[in-house]
């Protein structure tokens, strides 16, 4: 071959790649109202809560509550606001990033499992909550955090917290 044609194959082979950056394809898609709770099954397009081998997607514009005392996902997208209040919500993919605009620890919520959570607009940590797991939660470039003085905030297991962002 011809040098040229050469690296036209190699460019037009690494195009037709699948990116291992790209997103999970959602499994389960919010569809209620714009604020609801997690655990209504008729919230979701697969007419069912997620479970932890889902892809979970919540669109921009909408509030997703977690209230009952296990959640579970696979992965998240959160393009909306992700609330976790008097729960636990756990993410068990380890091998694919959630992400999630932007995510709320209310009065006794855990945040576990063994996946990333990336936050890419703010976290709210407000009243006493765990980050726990193998996992971790990053907080990206741009996006804010906010601690209430109320309550501990703590970290257990191997669990890391990394903050690239404003706190």
């Amino acid at each position: 071959f011809l040098p040229g044609v050469l690296l036209g194959l190699v460019l037009m082979g690494a195009l037709l790649l699948p990116s291992a950056a790209s997103a999970a394809e959602c499994t389960d898609t919010w569809d209620g109202p714009a604020a609801g709770s997690w655990g209504t099954a008729g919230n979701w397009s697969a007419g069912k809560v997620p479970s932890a081998s889902d892809v979970v997607c919540i669109p921009a514009g909408n509030v997703v509550t977690t209230t009952s005392t296990l959640s579970k996902a696979g992965v998240l997208q959160v393009g909306g606001s992700l609330v976790i209040s008097g729960s636990t919500l756990e993410v068990s993919n380890g091998a694919v990033s959630s992400e999630v605009a932007h995510l709320t620890m209310g009065s006794s919520a855990h945040l576990g499992g063994a996946g990333e959570v990336r936050v890419s607009g703010s976290l709210t940590w407000a009243g006493e909550g765990y980050m726990e797991g193998g996992g971790s939660t990053v907080v990206g470039p741009g996006a804010t955090v906010t601690t209430s003085a109320a309550g501990n905030h703590m970290l257990t297991g191997t669990r890391r917290f990394v903050n690239e962002g404003a706190y």
